[in-house]
């Protein structure tokens, strides 16, 4: 994660007395640093205003997740809670054209979530993001319908690729006129 940030860690070690370990990143400059990023993202993978729900348990990423995806043209519903995010689905299970669902989380995982989505609406793309994790195995969860497996942090370009990708390969996203 460090690496993947422009930073870097060192490490320091000596038997019997212990070690330590140096984290360099490089200054943050807010959420809206990301959110707004200049970056070769190309129109091809802008949204044109599909409904993402974005779930994820940590409030900050929640809310940075939301203003990426607002910033590549698609509608966002956050949460920061899964019950909150079944709850809305239910109430309007069309209102949602792709679900982004982080792994862990109290409760109920990302996959077990998007496996009650994908009850109602099997075609729906689904995308769970994770830090490396040893429980989630990409294939299990493709065996589950889930459209792709990201890996935190994620880049706004990777973020966008993945997006376009999973609703272009479901059929939910418009023609170029």
């Amino acid at each position: 994660i460090a690496l993947n940030h422009g930073g870097m860690i060192t490490v320091y070690s000596e038997p019997g007395k212990g070690s330590q370990f140096n984290v360099y990143l490089p200054v943050y400059g807010g959420a809206d640093q990301w959110a707004q990023e200049p970056s070769s993202v190309s129109g091809e993978h802008l949204g044109s205003g599909e409904q993402v729900f974005f779930v994820d348990d940590e409030p900050v990423l929640a809310e940075l997740g939301r203003r990426i995806l607002e910033g590549l043209g698609y509608r966002v519903s956050s949460f920061d809670n899964p019950q909150d995010a079944l709850g809305a689905f239910l109430a309007d299970p069309q209102a949602c054209d792709i679900l982004i669902t982080d792994y862990t989380m109290p409760k109920m995982t990302g996959v077990e979530l998007g496996a009650a989505f994908l009850r109602m609406r099997p075609e729906l793309p689904v995308i769970v993001c994770t830090g490396f994790n040893n429980q989630l195995r990409e294939d299990r969860a493709r065996g589950q319908g889930i459209k792709m497996v990201l890996y935190k942090p994620l880049a706004r370009k990777d973020l966008a690729q993945a997006v376009r990708h999973a609703l272009r390969d479901t059929g939910r996203e418009p023609l170029p006129e």
